[in-house]
């Protein structure tokens, strides 16, 4: 895994670094990033550490930002609870806590829980909450079940229509993705699905305005 750990003193987080490290996981850690959310957000990783050496308001911040982008954000702390930000709280989940003191096992099943957990709650959530027809949630499940990822016109058919990609069934299918955006956009969520012209469909997070 990819893990950026956020922090306002490096040197600390040396010891958790090494454990990473000796997990097998990339972590990169930065200082700078703390006050630089836009270069942060060009970064492509998994899941996020806050340390608790970041204050609480810029802890908000970085969550309410990745949260557009489905990473979820844990905390380096050595208490027994972390206070609960608005987006935790929303989504009913017990923040996950890395600690200096956990073995390396416990840590890695952390970082799996990390980078995992969001997006999976996110999409079953918008799909118990989404009235959709068989063909719409065929579509859904494919292209939010495989986040980023790209799927041709022709593949999407074929999922639906034995016949595959007909002029006819494109056409059904570009209503299909409409109509899909259309019900997401009368939730709380911001997936969305998105059209690359000429390749296909994928789904992804929409940007806050």
């Amino acid at each position: 895994m990819e893990l950026l750990l956020l922090t306002e003193n490096i040197l600390v987080e040396e010891k958790l670094q090494s454990a990473f490290q000796q997990l097998g996981h990339e972590i990169f850690v930065s200082k700078s990033l703390v006050n630089d959310m836009e270069k942060a957000n060009e970064l492509k990783f998994d899941g996020c550490i806050i340390s608790n050496t970041v204050s609480k308001g810029y802890s908000e911040i970085i969550i309410n930002k990745f949260f557009q982008r489905g990473i979820r954000v844990g905390f380096k702390s050595e208490e027994t609870e972390h206070s609960l930000t608005t987006k935790e709280t929303r989504l009913k989940e017990e923040p996950i806590i890395f600690r200096e003191g956990d073995s390396l096992e416990v840590l890695n099943g952390k970082v799996e829980c990390l980078c995992e957990t969001l997006q999976h709650k996110i999409f079953y959530e918008t799909k118990n909450n989404l009235k959709l027809s068989r063909n719409e949630e065929k579509v859904f499940t494919l292209l939010s079940s495989n986040m980023k990822t790209i799927f041709s016109r022709h593949e999407v058919c074929e999922l639906i229509w034995r016949e595959g990609n007909l002029s006819s069934n494109l056409s059904q299918l570009s209503s299909i993705v409409k109509r899909i955006n259309r019900k997401i956009s009368n939730t709380n969520n911001n997936l969305v699905i998105k059209t690359v012209w000429g390749k296909g469909y994928y789904c992804d997070f929409e940007d806050e305005k």
